[in-house]
């Protein structure tokens, strides 16, 4: 043979070897994992155990529903309704001291302003824990109304003090044609008299 063939030769030997070496460890590899897998699997039983226990939701804690409290309901309620009994006599007051169309007192508005200033400030408390999903969502629907309310106759008043009388008129316009807020006080007084309160 001659030198180049039993190069060739070695160096096909040692690529057989080398693969049959890989293939080897590969196998080895394996089988340790597979033996791994064995010593540490469980018996069926245990192993169905573990996965009807692993599925399960886990325990819930028992919320106990909150005893509604009905004098703080109705002291919430007779809160309610001062607040818009309050917004109404502003209202009036206003109505009183701006008429429309015609001249006003600035002493007597400014004095308005003040007072729908401080109402619009005042703090709104919230519904009490256990107080009906319903009465909670239209009274804070109220709140927010104659927050809204409120805001817009202080832009008003503030308007005809600046003497911006058309932009007070057409705001005006707005505030007592809103029918929105009329819907909210129906909707809160005809659930407050389905409740019961």
């Amino acid at each position: 043979m001659s030198r180049i063939s039993k190069y060739a030769v070695l160096l096909l030997l040692s690529g057989i070897l080398g693969a049959l070496g890989c293939q080897t460890q590969e196998s080895a590899a394996i089988r340790k994992s597979e033996d791994l897998k064995k010593e540490t699997q469980l018996p069926e039983e245990k192993a169905e155990e573990m996965h009807f226990q692993m599925n399960q939701p886990s325990p819930k804690k028992k919320v106990r529903p909150v005893k509604p409290d009905q004098t703080a309901i109705k002291t919430y309620i007779q809160q309610t309704d001062q607040r818009l009994d309050t917004y109404f006599n502003l209202k009036e007051e206003f109505n009183t001291v701006f008429p429309e169309y015609s001249e006003f007192n600035p002493e007597q508005g400014r004095v308005l302003f003040q007072k729908l200033k401080a109402f619009n400030h005042r703090p709104v408390t919230k519904a009490p824990a256990g107080t009906p999903k319903d009465l909670a969502l239209f009274s804070g629907k109220l709140h927010a109304g104659i927050t809204n309310q409120t805001y817009t106759l202080l832009t008003i008043v503030e308007n005809y003090l600046r003497f911006h009388n058309d932009k007070a008129y057409r705001d005006r316009e707005k505030w007592k044609n809103d029918l929105n807020f009329t819907d909210v006080i129906d909707t809160y007084e005809k659930t407050k008299a389905r409740l019961g309160y």
